[in-house]
């Protein structure tokens, strides 16, 4: 006796299963890229003692993801980052929450772990973040596009762009080392001071007068 198999042509299949069936798949496959895409390591153990830049291209590096950050130097678990720098942070997704800008005042640091208040001039700052360090009184004068609102971070710590002609500056010299479009290395050297700009530049470690 034949045994009946049923259709097998997919348009039979699919005109064979109801509405509701349908409905109901379509939001399996919907709500799978969340499991995907989502904080996989959320409650995972971590140490802050693991937070450090990468010796090359210097960008912050801990135990947890790149949308995640790290509780605690002991028992410490990954969590959701609490503050986002950018606009549109790296790492996330449309499947993603962002977590909200830090208010005028404050800072995210590079873990996001939270928005913290701008630090002063003298305070260890995180590389490159110029945007941690509160601006001076005079930040009108100061401020240019080779700082933020007057202040820098140089060698990690706060300090102000207001190094005048002839006066000795602080220099900060960075290498970044990145691949290249073709696999091979490139290095990028980059040198920041904190002289007055654009009204002095750095020569021989001390604060000259720009020429046009």
């Amino acid at each position: 006796m034949a045994t009946d198999v049923g259709p097998t042509n997919p348009r039979e299949i699919m005109a064979r299963i109801s509405f509701p069936a349908l409905m109901l798949l379509s939001a399996v496959l919907l709500a799978t890229p969340l499991l995907v895409f989502g904080d996989t390591d959320v409650g995972l153990r971590c140490s802050t003692t693991n937070d450090r830049l990468d010796s090359a291209s210097h960008k912050f590096l801990s135990d947890c993801g790149q949308t995640t950050f790290c509780t605690g130097a002991t028992n410490g678990t990954c969590q959701p980052r609490q503050c986002r720098r950018d606009e549109f942070p790296f790492g996330f997704t449309n499947f993603t929450a962002l977590p909200p800008l830090c208010q005028n005042g404050t800072y995210c640091p590079d873990e996001g772990s939270g928005c913290r208040p701008l630090l002063a001039v003298g305070n260890a700052c995180q590389m490159d973040r110029d945007d941690q360090c509160s601006p001076p009184p005079n930040w009108q004068d100061l401020a240019s596009n080779q700082n933020f609102n007057g202040s820098l971070c140089l060698k990690s710590l706060c300090t102000y762009a207001n190094a005048t002609l002839g006066q000795p500056c602080m220099i900060d010299n960075v290498t970044y080392i990145d691949a290249g479009p073709d696999g091979q290395q490139i290095s990028n050297s980059v040198a920041r001071h904190n002289c007055q700009t654009p009204l002095y530049y750095l020569s021989a470690s001390r604060c000259v007068v720009e020429l046009y």
